[in-house]
């Protein structure tokens, strides 16, 4: 009984620390900058359902969140204030607008906004699915240890 005990705490144990990586939220929207081509876009990372990454030589700002500089977002070319639109904003920049979410998903360039399911979904089913044949396997040694009692006695 005392190593049935062990191994379930191990198990669960293990479980426990395995936590997979999701946003619990969606992401807040901001702009991306590409300084080499001096090129800007909108930039969503996803949320708890599908994650966007960045295309290669991109790095994302996002905007003041409180206070007086709500909306302004700050980058190396200056300020701008992104509640007037992203496509203004980079003008405000001096850079050329490309697009309305630079994201990929996946890191894959020619797939934008799109995928069935992302990497965290696809964790987050494995995950999930993990702990149900745990919970099975646990209950169905705790059944045959109170059998095996039973007979003894």
């Amino acid at each position: 009984m005392k190593k049935l005990l062990f191994i379930c705490g191990v198990l669960i144990t293990c479980f426990y620390f395995v936590r997979l990586p999701v946003f619990s939220a969606p992401a807040e929207w901001g702009i991306a900058i590409n300084d080499e081509d001096e090129e800007c876009a909108g930039y969503w990372a996803g949320d708890e359902f599908v994650s966007y990454g960045l295309p290669e030589g991109w790095k994302a700002y996002y905007p003041e969140s409180t206070g007086v500089n709500a909306g302004v977002i700050v980058t190396p070319y200056g300020k701008c204030d992104f509640y007037e639109g992203e496509e203004e904003c980079c003008d405000s920049l001096g850079l050329k607008y490309v697009s309305e979410n630079i994201g990929k998903t996946n890191g894959e360039e020619d797939e934008p906004l799109g995928g069935l399911i992302s990497p965290f979904t696809a964790l987050t089913i494995w995950g999930v699915c993990c702990c149900f044949v745990l919970l099975i396997v646990i209950v169905i040694i705790i059944i045959l240890v109170l059998i095996g009692r039973k007979k003894k006695v």
